[in-house]
């Protein structure tokens, strides 16, 4: 009898994992762009202040401004386009459910030329944002930290934008590898509450 519970015990919890899984809402690495020292058009995203750097490895004529080998192309968020080239991008509707919560990661890094920190980068759904300050350029792209946004309604869409203040500097925060992903409903965890009490009753006839 214990073994089957153990068994229902297991299936339940690959139930509970199967249902945690989190579905994937958005995701872009920028390594189908092509390289542009400054672009204002982009694949995945509206570029709606005004241009952005895409940069890196991939483009056609080689490297371009490749700060961080081995990633790939990825964006400087402050076009080389000045004055007013601190950048700022967003999806097309995403189709957000209201009330619904949501984790965004994304790596990032800075090319600060001339020299000019901290580079702020803050982004969000709709008008629901988060500031981050990069007070030093990594080394490496540095993954973030998972940001957990509950869907306010304010927009359907994701979006990143350079806030630092220093719009003539042509450099600016780097982002790379932006993952947007639903939170899973807890189904699974009913799933497991019902085992449970399956193993409850079934403890309970064998004492009887």
């Amino acid at each position: 009898m214990f073994k089957k519970i153990s068994m229902l015990a297991a299936a339940a919890m690959l139930s509970l994992g199967t249902a945690a899984s989190a579905a994937t809402v958005f995701s872009d690495n920028f390594d189908n762009d092509l390289i542009g020292v400054p672009t204002a058009s982009l694949i995945n995203w509206n570029v709606t202040v005004p241009s952005v750097d895409v940069i890196g490895s991939l483009g056609p004529g080689g490297p371009s401004f490749d700060f961080y080998p081995g990633n790939g192309n990825y964006l400087d968020m402050n076009g080389s386009t000045a004055p007013g080239s601190e950048g700022r991008i967003e999806t097309n509707a995403l189709g957000l459910v209201l009330g619904k919560q949501y984790t965004l990661t994304f790596d990032y890094g800075a090319n600060s030329f001339p020299g000019l920190l901290p580079a702020l980068l803050t982004f969000g759904l709709g008008t629901d944002l988060i500031t981050l300050a990069i007070n030093a350029i990594p080394a490496t792209l540095q993954q973030s930290l998972s940001y957990i946004f509950t869907y306010d309604g304010s927009g359907d869409y994701l979006s990143f934008a350079d806030t630092s203040g220093t719009d003539n500097d042509q450099g600016g925060p780097v982002l790379d590898n932006v993952v947007l992903s639903a939170v899973p409903l807890p189904a699974g965890g009913l799933l497991l509450l019902g085992a449970l009490g399956g193993f409850a009753a079934l403890r309970r006839r064998k004492t009887t």
